[in-house]
């Protein structure tokens, strides 16, 4: 009986994790991609603010305000600077050639359908964060 009990219990164990480990659970939540669009803009800002142009991803990863949230949102740094990544999502930075301006992208990373209706999430040297998801999707994602 207790070992019925106990594979019982291990099986619903499994199957909830496993969930997590396959499923959508692995993306970022709501709140970790609006703390982390919001570190790398701020950082981008103070960039602007003190040498007069926006910095790189790759020159943001000492900033405090990226390195405070780093465990928090699982930031993945790629074998090329400019490659960073956090749960599911990659992170792309635009810069125009004067450096005065950028535009930040938390984009999903994967192209299965599920993650295609994940939200993005977008933002620029204003501050202003949109979010959205593809036209039509139709399948739903994970609530965020």
């Amino acid at each position: 009986m207790r070992l019925t009990i106990g594979v019982v219990a291990l099986a619903g164990i499994l199957a909830l994790y496993g969930s997590r480990i396959n499923g959508q659970e692995q993306t970022l939540s709501d709140g970790d991609a609006l703390t982390l669009i919001r570190a790398v803009n701020t950082a981008e800002i103070e960039s602007i603010l003190q040498s007069k142009h926006a910095s790189d991803l790759a020159s943001l990863r000492g900033h405090g305000f990226v390195q405070r949230i780093q465990s928090q949102v699982g930031l993945n740094w790629g074998a090329s600077s400019d490659l960073l990544s956090a749960k599911g999502y990659d992170i792309r930075l635009a810069m125009t050639n004067d450096g005065l301006h950028y535009t930040l992208t938390l984009i999903p990373a994967s192209t299965t359908a599920e993650a295609k209706c994940l939200p993005v999430y977008l933002t620029n040297e204003r501050g202003v964060i949109f979010k959205g998801s593809e036209f039509n999707c139709t399948v739903s994602g994970p609530k965020q």
